[in-house]
C-alpha cells in the first residue's frame, strides 16, 4: 500500500524564533509561538538534543511541494517546534551572534552559500535538527534518536562510527548521515539533515574551517562547509582539544554518521544513471514521482528521504526547479 496522500495547509505551521535569544532555554521562554510552554519541555531526554527543526527559505512563503514535504515533519513530530529561518532571519543571526564571521558571511557567492553555512549556526546555538525542504520526514524523530542511544541494531550506524564509539550518556553529540553510493568522497556526508546538542564545538570548527577559505575560492558550496566533515572532527579529537561546551562545563563532545539508507536513502549522483528509479526520484526529471520513488525503494528502515530538488544555483535561484515546485 502506498503512503496515504497529505493535505497541504495554506499556512505554514512554523512558529518565530527571536535572533536575540542566547539559548534554547531563552529562546523557548522569549519565542511568542512557544512562550505558553515550560521552556525544559523543549529538552530531549536522549542526548539533550532539543525538540527543534529548523528549516530555511528566502522568505515566508513556500512553494507548494515545499509545503507538503515539510508538513510531514508536522505529522510525524507532533510535539516538536518547528521554525522557518528566512534570509533576512539568517543574516540577524550571524549578525548578532557570529559578528567575526560576518564579512565572510556576506562575501560568498550566492545565497545558497550562506544557507551552507548559517545552519551551522543554528546548530551550535539553539541544537535540533536541520533538515532542507525537500527532506521528507517518514518516521519521527524520537524513534531515531531511541534507536541510536540504545544502540540496539549495529545497521543503523556507518563503519566510521561504530556503536563502541560513542557514549549512550553522552551529553554532546552531532548526527550526520551518509548518502547512498557516496559512502567515501566529498559528498559521502550531505547537510541536508543534521542534528545536534546545543554548543557543540563540532559547529565552531565548521565555521573556523570556513573563515581560512579564501573568498575568492571558486567551489565555496558544500565543499568548504561539509567536505570530509567526519575526517575534521577525528583530526581535530586526534589532536587532543579539550573544548569547553557553551554551558560552562568540559564534557564529552561526540559524533554519530549513520548509514546511508537511515537518512539518505537516494542519491542525487545517482541521477545520471538514468535508471527506473532515477526517472521518480530524481527531482529533476520530467518523470518524477516522490510516491512512486518512495514504493520503488527499500524504506524499511529509513527515517527520512531527501528529493534533492537543487531549487538553487550559485547564480540564485532555479526558474525550472522552482516552477516545478509550486
Amino acid at each position: 500500500m502506498g503512503p496515504r496522500s497529505l493535505e497541504i495547509p495554506e499556512s505554514s505551521g512554523y512558529n518565530r524564533i527571536e535572533v536575540h535569544c542566547r539559548s534554547i532555554r531563552g529562546c523557548a521562554a522569549e519565542d511568542s509561538g512557544t512562550s505558553h510552554r515550560p521552556a525544559n519541555r523543549l529538552l530531549n531526554d536522549v542526548f539533550n538534543i532539543p525538540n527543534i527543526i529548523h528549516q530555511s527559505w528566502k522568505d515566508e512563503r513556500l512553494p507548494k511541494k515545499f509545503r507538503q514535504w515539510s508538513h510531514t515533519w508536522q505529522i510525524h513530530n507532533p510535539h516538536w517546534t518547528r521554525y522557518l529561518w528566512t534570509d533576512h532571519d539568517n543574516d540577524a543571526l550571524c549578525r548578532r551572534h557570529f559578528p567575526w564571521f560576518h564579512d565572510k558571511y556576506l562575501s560568498l557567492q550566492g545565497e545558497i552559500y550562506r544557507a551552507d553555512v548559517v545552519r551551522n549556526m543554528y546548530l551550535y546555538l539553539y541544537g535540533g535538527v536541520y533538515s532542507d525542504l525537500d527532506v521528507e520526514c517518514l518516521k519521527p524523530v524520537d524513534d531515531l534518536l531511541d534507536i541510536i542511544q540504545s544502540k540496539r541494531d549495529d545497521t543503523y550506524f556507518s563503519s566510521q562510527t561504530p556503536p563502541a564509539s560513542f557514549s549512550s550518556n553522552s551529553s554532546s553529540v552531532i548526527i550526520l548521515g551518509q548518502m547512498e553510493g557516496a559512502e567515501r568522497g566529498k559528498h559521502s556526508i550531505p547537510n541536508a539533515w543534521m542534528a545536534s546538542s546545543p554548543g557543540h564545538p563540532f559547529w565552531l570548527f565548521m565555521l573556523f574551517n570556513a573563515l581560512k577559505t579564501s573568498s575568492e575560492n571558486k567551489e565555496p558550496e558544500e565543499k568548504q562547509f561539509t567536505k570530509d566533515a567526519s575526517r575534521l572532527y577525528r583530526d581535530i579529537r586526534a589532536a587532543g582539544v579539550d573544548v569547553p561546551s557553551h554551558i560552562g562545563e568540559t564534557m564529552q563532545h561526540d559524533v554519530i554518521i549513520l548509514s546511508p539508507h537511515i537518512v539518505f536513502p537516494y542519491s542525487w549522483m545517482r541521477t545520471s544513471t538514468r535508471d527506473e528509479v532515477s526517472k521518480r526520484c530524481a527531482f529533476g526529471m520530467n518523470t518524477f514521482d516522490d510516491k512512486m520513488c518512495k514504493d520503488m525503494l527499500d524504506l524499511k528502515k529509513s527515517h527520512f528521504i531527501t528529493y534533492w530538488s537543487h531549487s538553487w544555483t550559485k547564480n540564485g535561484q532555479s526558474e525550472e526547479s522552482i516552477k516545478k515546485l509550486s
